[in-house]
């Protein structure tokens, strides 16, 4: 379906909501949830999204046909945008597991919590903006498709991408220079 048809088609359901026609809302819902699903992929920020515009749907003003669907994407888009904190941590923490998979001995094991905690805390020292442009860049991500993501300019979206390297870099490289204590003696 394409965007003509799919902006005719959510504007018919929520109309027919409005309506209270029998089996209009739950089509709408099932309509919306597949759109945040195409458009954000991860589950949690989909469910995330469709509840949040579920609660505002009532807020929703019609000026053309196309506006419903204008208003889902923006949304589904803001969403993306400002997804709460504790989800940029889901991501540290999957990797925390995938690290713990490996055979590893204790010291190894403690050695490796120590370098995810010094990232996780590097990374919430970086600002919504930077860890945003830290998750594009190490999906492989390139600059155009962050600025078209963030609406910003290019250059922005470059100056963001490099920028996020340059202060992990900072913050990881103060943290590696304090001095370590070690639980074993040298005598």
């Amino acid at each position: 379906m394409n965007d003509e048809e799919l902006a005719r088609h959510l504007e018919r359901l929520r109309v027919a909501a409005i309506a209270e026609e029998p089996g209009a809302v739950d089509a709408l819902g099932r309509a919306l949830y597949e759109e945040f699903e195409r458009m954000l992929g991860s589950e949690d920020l989909t469910h995330d999204a469709f509840e949040a515009l579920w609660r505002k749907i009532g807020s929703f003003e019609a000026r053309q046909e196309d506006s419903f669907l204008r208003w889902v994407r923006v949304f589904a888009k803001n969403q993306r945008v400002w997804s709460r904190p504790s989800k940029a941590r889901r991501s540290w923490e999957q990797l925390d597991v995938e690290l713990v998979a490996r055979d590893e001995s204790p010291s190894q094991a403690f050695e490796r919590r120590e370098q995810v905690r010094r990232l996780e805390s590097a990374v919430a020292e970086l600002g919504s903006i930077f860890v945003r442009a830290l998750r594009h860049r190490l999906s492989g991500g390139r600059p155009e498709a962050l600025a078209a993501d963030e609406s910003i300019h290019l250059s922005a979206a470059r100056w963001r991408m490099g920028e996020v390297v340059r202060r992990l870099r900072k913050v990881l490289g103060e943290a590696q220079s304090l001095p370590r204590v070690s639980g074993s003696s040298s005598a």
